[in-house]
């Protein structure tokens, strides 16, 4: 092996994980969730990239931890409720199988959510949207302080629930808000 290649394929240490390499694959929108939940498609998709060798793979560009913040439109996971855990589990289950590890990326979209019916109320940000975000016509409501520390606290609910019960050994979650 070339001199130049010999880092990519050592181990490193990042915080209190080991990676294998210094491969991985970066959260990205999939679009390949099946009306908000992870499906076959979406597991077969990281299982693949840590059969090639991949040594982590991190998925959800965009998942969704409220209603007020619609997953369907863009194709992603919404973390609502624990229906979504058993696919969560096959995921990281499959990834684990090649020895790679797998984080997940959470969000609220805020300004840039737009409707697609999955929504109970109303689309939810921290002011008027003053950049309207293409193809979204519904208005959105401005969140009071109070909503907004509601949505932060269900960035936490949903991160806890997915270190606690979902991949128990390896998964750090990045927390991103569009607030």
């Amino acid at each position: 092996m070339t001199s130049e290649l010999r880092s990519l394929f050592s181990p490193i240490q990042v915080g209190r994980l080991t990676l294998k390499n210094r491969i991985y694959s970066s959260a990205h929108a999939e679009a390949m969730a099946e009306s908000g939940r992870p499906g076959e498609r979406l597991r077969r998709y990281h299982e693949a990239k840590a059969r090639g060798g991949c040594a982590l793979t991190i998925f959800g560009g965009s998942s969704s931890v409220h209603p007020s913040s619609p997953a369907a439109a863009w194709k992603q996971i919404a973390n609502h409720d624990d229906s979504i855990i058993p696919a969560y589990r096959a995921i990281a289950d499959a990834v684990h199988d090649h020895e790679c590890l797998v984080f997940t990326q959470i969000t609220h979209l805020g300004r840039r959510a737009q409707a697609d019916g999955e929504e109970t109320d109303v689309l939810l940000a921290p002011f008027r949207n003053l950049l309207p975000t293409i193809g979204n016509e519904h208005s959105q409501l401005e969140m009071s302080v109070v909503v907004a520390i509601l949505v932060y606290a269900l960035i936490a609910w949903v991160l806890a629930r997915l270190m606690a019960i979902i991949f128990f050994r390896d998964v750090t979650v990045a927390r991103r808000g569009f607030l």
